[in-house]
């Protein structure tokens, strides 16, 4: 599965509000790097994904690129423009970097 599978797998996931298939793409000890602050590991990851799920949709589809072996998504949301860099090991998600007005 390359990394742009993995990034697309991960947003299906959510999008389906199946959180429980979301978090099989992130490695034990991921980090994510957010607004609402860092989340270490997956137990903290899934708290944020769950208020993640639970927003609207973006109104428009996203723009998904590699970048290297980078994976780098870019929405509209209801509060603006969100950028999400993805970072991997092996074929896991071990890094998200989210950036409002991205």
């Amino acid at each position: 599965m390359s990394n742009l599978d993995t990034v697309n797998g991960f947003f299906n996931a959510l999008g389906a509000k199946d959180l429980d298939t979301a978090m099989t793409f992130f490695a034990d000890d991921a980090v994510v790097e957010s607004p609402m602050g860092p989340q270490n590991g997956k137990e903290q990851i899934r708290r944020g994904l769950q208020m993640m799920a639970s927003m609207p949709a973006p109104p428009e589809p996203p723009v998904t690129v590699e970048e290297g072996d980078d994976v780098v998504v870019r929405m509209k949301t209801g509060m603006g423009p969100m950028k999400m860099t993805f970072s991997f090991t092996g074929s896991l998600i071990s890094r998200q970097v989210v950036k409002m007005g991205g």
